[in-house]
C-alpha cells in the first residue's frame, strides 16, 4: 500500500467520517453539490498533511493526528464541471470529543448530488466504507 504524497489535481475533497451516538458514520460537508471538506492543494507539501490541517480547521478540533486514519489506497478523480479534484476519505478513530455539527450520512450527502459521473467516486467511497472494496460491484448510470 502506497501513501499519499502529493494531490495530482489542485483541488482536493476529504470525505472524513464520524462515528455518532448511534454508531452510525456521518461527515461534515462544506459544499452541496459536491460533499466533503474542500481546499486548494498546496504544491510540494505532502497531501496527507494538508488534509489534517483543512479537517482541524473546517471542524475546529485540533491534534487529529493519532485519531485520523488516511485511507492511502483511495484517490478518486472528481470532475466538478470547470475543474477537477482529487477524492480522499479519512476516517476518525476512537474519538472521545464532541462531534462538529452539522454532519449527514452519506447517502444523505450522495442523494443531493448531481446525476453525473462525479457520484460514482463518491459511490466507491460508500463502498470502501461498507467494507465492500474487493468485490466487484457494478453501477448502472441513467
Amino acid at each position: 500500500m502506497s501513501l499519499h504524497l502529493y494531490s495530482p489535481k489542485e483541488k482536493a475533497i476529504t470525505l472524513v467520517s464520524f462515528r455518532n451516538s448511534e454508531n452510525i458514520l456521518v461527515f461534515p460537508s462544506q459544499n452541496t453539490r459536491f460533499p466533503g471538506l474542500h481546499f486548494d492543494v498546496r504544491p510540494l507539501v505532502p497531501i496527507n498533511e494538508q488534509i489534517i490541517v483543512n479537517i482541524e480547521r473546517y471542524c475546529g478540533l485540533a491534534n487529529l493526528g493519532p485519531c485520523l486514519e488516511i485511507d492511502q489506497a483511495f484517490a478518486e478523480l472528481v470532475n466538478m464541471g470547470d475543474e477537477d479534484a482529487t477524492l480522499y476519505l479519512a476516517s476518525m478513530k476512537r474519538w472521545e470529543g464532541d462531534l462538529p455539527r452539522y454532519l449527514q450520512t452519506l447517502p444523505i450527502l450522495i442523494r443531493g448530488l448531481p446525476r453525473e459521473r462525479a457520484r460514482l467516486s463518491y459511490l466507491k467511497a460508500f463502498q470502501v466504507l461498507s467494507g465492500a472494496r474487493e468485490q466487484d460491484i457494478r453501477i448502472l448510470e441513467t
